[in-house]
């Protein structure tokens, strides 16, 4: 089993979760990680050695790259698109699952991890068989639109809730001045 899944790992048909490379790590720490892999492929590759350490499948981390994919290029119509981290994330299943599948599609060049105002971070995705484009600035600028478009919509919410809450309230009230109101009728009606 070990020699089958050495030469599964070797063809490329499964990876190791600490293997797949971090989009959202500096360019110098993935390139110096890049270098400790290739020195790593010629060592001795064991299960028991990588108990702690998820497998992934290529063929299934494709299908749930092309499900993203495709998800994202029902909802535009340009070949390119650029959204929010956070938009991303939702689309997966997990935390684990977006970083895996964001690695991979930066491996292939079909997006591009980058962060607008040091603290707004984003992807841009290619929606159709070409590799994605470098980001321009206008890139940057639909990301901070993006993102202020969640925090609005986040903001809509809330106060959606509040008024809901406030709706409730308002009309427990009422319900129960009509309920005085009709005792006192009767009472009335009675003296």
């Amino acid at each position: 089993m070990d020699q089958v899944m050495h030469e599964m790992h070797v063809d490329g048909d499964i990876y190791l979760k600490s293997e797949l490379t971090d989009p959202t790590s500096g360019r110098v720490y993935r390139l110096l990680r890049q270098a400790v892999q290739l020195v790593g492929i010629f060592g001795t590759f064991s299960l028991q050695d990588k108990s702690d350490d998820r497998l992934i499948i290529r063929i299934l981390l494709q299908e749930r790259a092309a499900d993203v994919i495709k998800t994202v290029a029902a909802n535009n119509w340009t070949s390119t698109c650029v959204i929010t981290m956070k938009n991303f994330e939702s689309l997966c299943k997990s935390p684990d699952e977006s970083s895996a599948i964001l690695s991979y599609l930066c491996e292939n060049r079909k997006a591009y991890y980058f962060s607008a105002k040091a603290f707004i971070e984003g992807v841009k995705l290619s929606l159709d068989s070409s590799s994605v484009i470098a980001v321009t600035e206008l890139d940057t600028h639909v990301l901070h639109l993006m993102w202020t478009i969640e925090k609005l919509q986040q903001q809509i919410d809330t106060v959606d809730q509040r008024l809901e809450i406030t709706l409730v309230c308002l009309n427990t009230v009422f319900l129960l001045h009509l309920h005085a109101l009709s005792v006192l009728e009767k009472w009335r009606w009675f003296l």
